[in-house]
């Protein structure tokens, strides 16, 4: 990880040397906290900014330095220093959201996809209560924040979900062949032509799943269908353009 403009020095051992436009600045170090922990944890955050175009959460920073644990990241995100620090560097920390500490922690904590619990398991350990955090939804920006979070992960799991959602078809699943097929555009479920032939073959794979017993073959068979429903779709669209 590159140092991202934060520096230590023999010179001020007690400082941090942080690169601006005009030269250097020396920043104070928060009591209790490594110096070397600082500036680490300034440069993670720092290169996660850049790389995420917005405020990282915890996890997301920690992934550019995992030597240190995210309740370390955490302790430091917690001082004025830090955000005296990433201001220097143009990255204004409170001011980009205008919200509290535990708030954004609160985000961070449930907007982590890694994190498998539920959101009351994730409050009760941040101890925030169930009022508190009703009432932190009714402040727009808190919402709109959580909500961002929440559709940046989604858009990040699509290419994995998309290849499940194939992989089911493959094997069979009549259900997962009508999706694919319907957003690739090959299928319309409002067209009663399409519907009774979604009917059809419901039934047809039915009776595959029912008589062939060996797999592979149901699998075929449904990379079969999926491939006449594609010739289908040309054959339509040269007779919709033909002159």
């Amino acid at each position: 990880m590159a140092d991202a403009g934060f520096e230590l020095t023999e010179e001020s051992p007690n400082k941090l040397a942080v690169s601006t436009d005009e030269g250097i600045t020396l920043m104070a170090i928060p009591a209790g906290v490594v110096p070397m922990t600082f500036r680490a944890v300034l440069a993670a955050t720092y290169s996660a900014y850049l790389s995420y175009g917005r405020r990282p959460s915890l996890a997301e920073a920690h992934e550019f330095w995992s030597r240190i644990d995210e309740e370390t990241y955490a302790i430091v995100w917690a001082t004025d220093e830090f955000e005296d620090a990433m201001r220097v560097r143009g990255v204004h920390w409170e001011g980009d959201f205008g919200l509290t500490y535990e708030q954004s922690l609160t985000i961070d904590k449930l907007s982590n996809a890694l994190d498998k619990r539920s959101d009351e398991s994730k409050l009760r350990e941040l101890g925030v209560s169930a009022i508190q955090y009703a009432a932190w939804r009714k402040n727009p920006l808190f919402m709109r924040i959580l909500e961002q979070r929440a559709t940046s992960n989604v858009k990040e799991h699509i290419p994995a979900i998309l290849n499940r959602l194939v992989g089911k078809a493959e094997q069979g699943n009549i259900a997962a062949i009508d999706r694919v097929l319907t957003l690739d555009g090959r299928y319309d479920p409002q067209n009663r032509e399409a519907t009774n032939l979604r009917e059809f073959l419901n039934a047809f794979m039915r009776i595959v799943q029912t008589r062939v017993e060996d797999p592979k073959v149901r699998q075929q068979i449904a990379a079969d269908l999926m491939a006449a429903g594609a010739e289908q779709a040309m054959i339509e669209a040269s007779k919709n353009t033909s002159i």
